[in-house]
């Protein structure tokens, strides 16, 4: 990887965005959009969408790291090419916070060959996605509302939600009414505090081997029939094992009391750098959100510089260009980047290949070296018969002085006489 600056370019177009209007000297056509919050979703960025005749040209987001609610209003200004003068212009704005879409705005307008062709917008509150097993895969569907884990509305996968009966349970686990870690107490049991405890009615008997139906996992299986012809049922030890129901919890084991009880699934080891370092556990399985866009990564490439997450949870970089050679004589214009070094190696032109200047007494080639060199030829040879100029030392040169021409080697006679 190397590090280089990145700069916001949106070919063909440049953006400035920043939250108040920024002075320009230059005179080129321009939008000035003003995007207003009187809903108050207090958004923390800003995705801008720009097209010109049908066609994007920009989709950014501003800040690229959210921060705070952003102040009302938001100003930016965007300059535009000449070829867009005139043209219908579309602005979609969507108002981002906690990684979602809080609200959006539209408008259109032709631009004007001036500076801030005005743009005025308003946000709008989004319309929540439609609840559903898609949007709501660990919870239940209240009206349009996904619920997850209440006594009241509990259920999964989308469907609809159901209330837990809150004498024989306590929560809702995995869309499951459950009393602590067991299912619903059975009859002449009633649910406290996570565990199931007689309610004064009991389960009736006349002997022991009626009582084989303990009140949950972290009781022993045979009960015993007591003298008010009720069973009783002794807790198993803190040692033994049992299964809260909870896949997002660990280490399930019995109290001692008749409790199942665990510790929740830490999730704090993501399978990347463009994934937030604490997750949450949705199923079992320990999820993490992916960093913004704009977050630093290394993607341990020597060949990409200016290395980023692509807010997909991928660390993504530019690849390395190799367009500079020792020479363009003698040196292919473009060479590849060496995978473990990181640096550009370029192909060598063949030895002897022409380069540079050549004359009639001097000619240039590409050496072993990959340099271009010169030697001299031809020399003692005619460069110029006109004059008799010879070639020496690489310089064409001598021959007859002024006022006469050349009939031969060293024959020079005067102008306006004719050679033997």
């Amino acid at each position: 990887m190397r590090s280089i600056p990145r700069f916001l370019i949106s070919l063909p177009l440049v953006v400035l965005i920043i939250g108040l209007a920024v002075a320009c000297t230059t005179t080129v056509p321009s939008l000035f959009i003003t995007i207003e919050d009187p809903a108050g979703l207090a958004p923390t960025q800003l995705r801008i969408t720009v097209r010109v005749a049908g066609q994007q040209t920009h989709d950014l987001t501003r800040p690229e790291v959210p921060g705070g609610p952003l102040s009302n209003p938001q100003t930016l200004r965007v300059f535009m090419p000449q070829e867009a003068v005139g043209q219908r212009v579309d602005v979609t704005v969507e108002a981002l916070r906690d990684a979602g879409i809080v609200g959006r705005a539209e408008s259109s307008t032709l631009l004007d060959d001036a500076e801030d062709t005005p743009v005025a917008m308003a946000l709008v509150a989004a319309e929540p996605p439609a609840c559903d097993a898609t949007t709501c895969p660990t919870g239940c569907c209240e009206g349009n509302a996904c619920v997850r884990g209440e006594v009241s509305a509990c259920g999964a996968g989308g469907g609809a939600c159901n209330a837990c009966d809150t004498l024989s349970t306590d929560q809702c686990v995995d869309g499951t009414c459950r009393c602590g870690a067991d299912g619903p107490c059975p009859a002449g049991y009633r649910c406290e505090g996570g565990a199931c405890t007689p309610d004064g009615g009991g389960q009736s008997c006349t002997a022991n081997e009626q009582c084989t139906a303990p009140p949950g996992q972290c009781f022993e299986a045979q009960g015993s029939c007591g003298e008010d012809g009720k069973c009783a049922y002794a807790p198993k030890s803190a040692s033994a094992s049992c299964d809260d129901g909870n896949s997002c919890t660990v280490g399930d084991h019995c109290d001692g009391e008749g409790a199942c009880v665990s510790s929740p699934m830490v999730c704090d080891g993501p399978s990347g750098q463009c994934h937030a370092e604490v997750g949450a556990c949705v199923n079992g399985a320990c999820l993490y959100a992916p960093k913004p866009e704009a977050a630093d990564c290394t993607d341990d490439n020597l060949c990409t510089e200016s290395d980023h997450c692509d807010g997909s949870g991928s660390c993504v970089g530019t690849p390395v260009t190799c367009d500079e050679p020792p020479n363009f004589e003698c040196w292919e214009p473009v060479g590849a980047c060496h995978a473990a070094t990181g640096d550009c190696v370029y192909t060598q032109k063949p030895v002897g290949t022409a380069c540079g200047s050549n004359t009639q007494c001097k000619a240039s080639s590409c050496n072993a070296q990959g340099a271009c060199v010169s030697s001299d030829i031809n020399n003692g040879q005619f460069c110029n018969p006109a004059t008799c100029a010879t070639c020496s030392n690489g310089v064409c040169g001598g021959g007859c002085p002024s006022g006469t021409h050349c009939c031969g080697a060293g024959d020079c006679r005067p102008n306006g006489t004719l050679c033997p």
